[in-house]
């Protein structure tokens, strides 16, 4: 790579920091969802091409099912927002047309409440998946940290948003996300965990009881016979 391609490849680099750091600061400042959500489809296209840049930087193509997520995510989620955000709107007018008084009954206020802190142990679960990843020392250990939130996590986010939102609706389509999560999470774990077990990424220092060991040392004998 020559002096001059580097040189472009970093000013790339830099303009789509920038991008994204303005993106970020749109969607802590908001003020609405909508303007958080065009911010966060920003965020991703940002992503989405600094992975196109990595690839023409270090010329490969591995990341294309990386790019093809990332826009099927970013698609998804907008549509489901502005679809969110519309019969919010329809819902709160009618809400304001029937209710006479603005203070808001103690049996809500406790219910906003335990969303957030429902909202603040899932949370707490992420910061402690992300110390895992950094802390732990093979890829057997930081998996066990990384699906800490992937299940539980996801689970205490569910419950806060039926709890804010308080209708059947919104419980129903919330449900699709938390019974394909519980299904795939597990899988994939499995996969990888079994993947790093079979390529050595694993401490054998800090393994206390191998009962995959055995099991693999069978199902290679049996394949060989």
């Amino acid at each position: 790579m020559t002096m001059f391609s580097t040189a472009l490849l970093i000013a790339a680099g830099i303009g789509l920091t920038a991008t994204a750091l303005m993106a970020l600061v749109r969607i802590v400042r908001g003020p609405t969802i909508l303007d958080r959500m065009v911010a966060s489809d920003v965020l991703l296209t940002t992503l989405m091409l600094a992975v196109g840049a990595d690839m023409v930087a270090r010329h490969h193509t591995a990341s294309i099912p990386l790019m093809t997520v990332i826009a099927a995510t970013a698609t998804f989620a907008t549509i489901v927002v502005a679809r969110f955000v519309k019969r919010r709107a329809a819902l709160q007018a009618g809400a304001e047309a029937t209710t006479d008084s603005g203070r808001q009954p103690m049996f809500e206020q406790i219910l906003d409440l335990t969303a957030l802190v429902c909202v603040v142990l899932a949370a707490l679960l992420s910061v402690a998946a992300g110390v895992g990843l950094l802390r732990f020392s093979d890829a057997l250990s930081r998996l066990h940290a990384a699906t800490k939130p992937q299940i539980f996590g996801l689970l205490l986010v569910i419950a806060a948003i039926a709890l804010d939102q308080r209708s059947i609706a919104t419980l129903l389509g919330l449900i699709p996300v938390f019974v394909f999560q519980s299904l795939t999470a597990p899988i994939a774990a499995h996969m990888v965990g079994r993947a790093a077990y079979r390529t050595g990424q694993l401490d054998s220092e800090s393994l206390i009881l191998d009962e995959l060991g055995p099991a693999i040392e069978r199902s290679d004998n049996d394949m060989t016979r």
